[in-house]
């Protein structure tokens, strides 16, 4: 049965000349894919940019590739659209998901936490620790981490305690709210590319973002 059902865009591309392919995180169904329709001249295509949140009415995927009708955005937002840093962290937080998130998986609370994210995203001036923020909520979520977690690396480091407590902060504070860190871009850099590790040990799978080396460049 057809329906309206709210969706962020995690990825997609071109299927034909008026039509796009979209993975897609849903309230409803979880990780989902669909076709759209966006005209011969591509009207829609803006759509599509990494962790829009739109409503389209569709049924649920069960293996065959069903095309969404009636396609809107849940949120306009001011900022992330024309801000390069806040477009790199959406698609950065948006292949993370991509690849963690299997087909068909539904939690409400990650589909809220990213809303929350996203909202954030869009208000705020300062991003360049938001996707920690972020990964360290979403495997809280997952059931992963907790306040237990002790950072670990490879190398011993002398900042190993200020990492530590660092990440104490990021899982303790509500996305909503900026967490004060002391950390520098190599310390954030460590941590982020820790928290990546520590999803796919526990999701028994390799996480490769392409846009990780973007992220960093742009934050450099």
């Amino acid at each position: 049965m057809t329906e309206r059902i709210n969706a962020y865009v995690l990825s997609s591309r071109k299927f034909k000349d008026s039509l796009r392919l979209a993975h897609v995180y849903t309230l409803e169904y979880g990780v989902q894919t669909f076709l759209f329709r966006t005209g011969k001249k591509g009207e829609n295509i803006s759509f599509f940019q990494p962790l829009n949140a739109i409503q389209f009415s569709g049924k649920k995927s069960d293996g065959k590739l069903e095309i969404a009708k009636d396609m809107s955005l849940n949120e306009t937002y001011s900022s992330i659209p024309f801000q390069v840093e806040k477009t790199t962290v959406a698609l950065f937080i948006s292949e993370f998901l991509y690849r963690c998130l299997p087909e068909h998986y539904i939690n409400e609370e990650v589909f809220e936490l990213i809303k929350k994210t996203t909202l954030r995203l869009d208000a705020v001036e300062k991003t360049g620790a938001l996707p920690i923020h972020f990964i360290a909520q979403f495997a809280l979520e997952m059931g992963f981490l907790s306040n237990e977690y002790e950072v670990t690396f490879e190398n011993n480091r002398s900042d190993e305690a200020a990492l530590h407590e660092s990440l104490h902060l990021f899982i303790s504070t509500p996305i909503e709210t900026e967490v004060v860190s002391t950390l520098n871009r190599d310390q954030r850099k460590s941590l982020l590319e820790e928290l990546i590790a520590f999803c796919s040990s526990h999701l028994d799978t390799s996480i490769r973002l392409n846009s990780l080396e973007m992220f960093h460049e742009i934050f450099d």
